[in-house]
Formats: C-alpha cells, structure tokens, sequence
C-alpha cells in the first residue's frame, strides 16, 4: 500500500515531481515518463497536443502523426493529416486533393476542388448538364456560354449541324458567308448546284435574274417558273 512509483526508481512519484527529477507537464501529479508518449519526443502525447506541438484534428487524444503511423487514420497525400481531417467535399471518404490526383475526380478549371462539387456548390455552372464545368467546356465565341448550350438554347445557329455556332464556322473559314448575312453559305438555297448561294451568283453576276425574283433565270427555266421557247437560256417574260 504504499506511494505510487510509477518509474520504479524506489522515490514516490510525487517526491520525483517536487524535486523535478520528474517533470508532470499536465500536472496530474503522473511523471511525464510514465504518461503515453507515442511519438517518443519525451513529452506526453496529451502535452504535445495542448501545446501546440503535435495536432489532433480528430480530438481522439492521440497526436495526428501517431494515428496515421499506426494506420488509425489514413493520409493519402501524404502531407501529415489524416484523410478524415481534410476536406472532403463530395462525401466519399476520400480527401478531394486524392480525388483529383488519383483520377476519381476532374478539375478542369485547376481551383483544387472536384468538378462535381464546383457544380453542386454553384461555383460552376454546368447547363448541359454533363458534368463539366461550362468554363471547360468549348466557347468558340467568347460568350461565356459552352457552344453546344448555345446551340441548343437558340442563342446561336447550327445550321450544317457540325456542333459548332454558325457564327465560329464563319469565323474560322471552315464556311464562307459571301452575302454576308451570318448564314454558313453552304446552308443558303443553291439552285443550281455550282457550291454558290444563289444571291451571291446573282449579286456576282454568275447567274442573271432579269424577274428579279431572287432566283437564277436557269432555275427558274429548269423549274417550270418560267418558259423558255427558244430556248436561249432567257425566260420568255424577259423578252
């Protein structure tokens, strides 16, 4: 029944600690040597931690470097604090910095956050919606808006319906706009076939058009619109 003597150096513990041979950091009248010391500095772990010298993130009590050395917790970056302490966005256990580095989450726009949380938070608009953040996705004329919502919205025409505004195509030279009115050329009326809307042959002079009704005399003969009896490639309503 006699005094504690934790360390077993025939002194009562509490006599170590009054003489300091023992230090009691707490004070809880325990002599540190004697109190749990996972990370072996030579201070307690509780100690550590009120200091300040070791974090406790998930307030188990036990220093954050112990609970990830003895796979208590998990630090998949690793950069010292356990997975359970980071941010974690979508819910899924896992930190989002592993999310992305791993491939289990995009982040097209490079902010550190998953894409399906930048569009769930509102952060990023997503009007597909396909789960891509808009300003990922293609805007060939700067508006802010992906081409294909666009397209869809009305905003913009497609009308070679190649997925891309008229007014990109036009831009780019991958169509020709001779009038120019911002219709693609190839979707302008082409009655006679010759890769040229039939305005533009007429304005160009290619094509007469002595009606004056916007279409090319030879179409207007090849229809049925107008007569030609001699034929001399002129409607009879011109001569």
């Amino acid at each position: 029944g006699g005094l504690p003597d934790c360390n077993s150096n025939g002194v009562p513990d509490e006599c170590d600690i009054a003489s300091g041979t023992s230090q009691d950091c707490q004070p809880n009248g325990i002599p540190d040597e004697c109190e749990r010391d996972c990370n072996s500095n030579g201070v307690p772990d509780d100690c550590d931690i009120t200091s300040g010298t070791s974090a406790d993130c998930n307030d188990n009590g036990v220093p954050d470097e112990c609970d990830i050395a003895s796979g208590t917790s998990q630090d998949c970056q690793p950069n010292g604090v356990p997975d359970e302490c980071e941010t974690d966005c979508n819910d899924n256990g896992v930190p989002d910095d592993c999310d992305i580095t791993s491939g289990t989450s995009a982040d097209c726009n490079q902010n550190g956050v998953p894409d399906e949380c930048d569009i769930a938070s509102g952060t990023s608009q997503d009007c597909q919606p396909n789960g891509i953040p808009d300003e990922c996705e293609r805007d060939c004329n700067s508006n802010g808006v992906p081409d294909d919502c666009d397209i869809t919205s009305g905003t913009s025409q497609d009308c070679n319906t190649n997925d891309i505004p008229d007014e990109c195509d036009i831009a780019s030279g991958t169509s020709q706009d001779c009038q120019p009115n911002g219709i693609p050329d190839e979707c302008e009326r082409d009655c006679n076939s010759n890769g040229v809307p039939d305005d533009c042959d007429i304005t160009s002079g290619t094509s007469q058009d002595c009606n004056t009704n916007d279409i090319p005399d030879e179409c207007d003969i090849a229809s049925g619109t107008s007569q030609d009896c001699q034929p001399n490639g002129i409607p009879d309503e011109c001569e």
